[in-house]
């Protein structure tokens, strides 16, 4: 599951100043996936639906910024829906 991919390898890179993350896709900005999810009327009902499950939710540690996650959210849900991997 690619979302469970980027939480378990990058736990929020973008904090450090990782705009973009190598997901075997040259160039791939991930920010635009959050900026894409936190624009759209419906990302957060789409990004619940599409890139997260139960198996995911009992991974995350119980001290993980709420923001990270939604950045995240938006992020593997962009990602879902662009790639071609």
């Amino acid at each position: 599951m690619m979302a469970n991919r980027l939480y378990r390898r990058y736990q929020c890179a973008f904090e450090a100043g990782e705009d973009k993350l190598d997901l075997e896709v040259t160039g791939l900005d991930l920010r635009h996936g959050a900026v894409h999810l936190l624009t759209s009327d419906a990302g957060m009902a789409m990004a619940l639906k599409h890139a997260i499950s139960a198996d995911v939710l009992h991974e995350i540690p119980g001290n993980l910024d709420p923001s990270c996650l939604v950045k995240g959210l938006g992020w593997a849900t962009w990602i879902k829906q662009t790639s071609t991997i």
